[in-house]
């Protein structure tokens, strides 16, 4: 098991960036692209894990839009476990999300964890952006839903959640890159990479090279 943090901004030609992205090709099965996305809320996870999963050509399994029902509904705990359970009956499949429920039945699946953690400066403001800009586009959120007046300044304002669960979040995604360690995963924990730029030096380590026909002549 290898697990790397990554502290620095993320740049193409980064040697210890390149290291870390290096082993990835070492350590994960080409056929078995397993990943699944953590981290707080506004840290990049869905922006991440949808570049990722284009580039690796597996599914995106966002838990947010599977979670919820129109109207801010909740979808029933067994019938969302058997929804995700299809979703994840395949060799790669990038997942991004930590509901409680998902991580008991599922994590262990997972064969690399990406834990993205900017500060709280950093998601404040990404958060606040987007928000109002789905505020005043009425561009749809976890699944069919939208933001409202309510929702961004009430009191179970996004805004605020953001703010008051930031370090319980930490906290429970530790525990959790504690478990998927222990499972043998590989971890990948960055603090100020670029979500589509991390997707791509990834992906670029977990999609096999095409094999070479055979007689064919290195350069020719």
């Amino acid at each position: 098991m290898i697990e790397q943090e990554l502290t620095r901004p993320l740049i193409a030609h980064d040697p210890e960036i390149a290291d870390v992205i290096g082993e990835l090709a070492t350590i994960i099965e080409s056929s078995t692209r397993r990943v699944w996305v953590v981290g707080v809320t506004a840290a990049g996870k869905s922006t991440f894990a949808a570049e990722l999963a284009t580039l690796l050509g597996g599914p995106h399994v966002e838990l947010d839009s599977l979670y919820w029902l129109p109207n801010w509904g909740v979808r029933d705990s067994d019938d969302f476990v058997a929804r995700l359970a299809a979703k994840l009956d395949g060799p790669a499949w990038v997942v991004d999300g930590q509901y409680p429920i998902a991580v008991d039945a599922f994590l262990d699946r997972a064969t690399c964890v990406v834990s993205l953690e900017p500060p709280l400066a950093t998601t404040l403001w990404r958060l606040t952006r987007r928000t109002f800009r789905r505020l005043v586009t009425g561009a749809p959120i976890c699944g069919d839903n939208r933001e409202s007046v309510r929702s961004t300044f009430g009191p179970s304002s996004i805004l605020l959640f953001a703010v008051r669960h930031h370090r319980s979040q930490r906290r429970s995604n530790a525990a959790l890159l504690r478990r998927a360690k222990a499972s043998g995963a590989v971890l990948i924990r960055s603090r100020w990479a670029k979500p589509a730029k991390l997707a791509v030096l990834v992906a670029e380590r977990l999609t096999p090279a095409p094999a070479r026909s055979p007689g064919t002549i290195e350069g020719a």
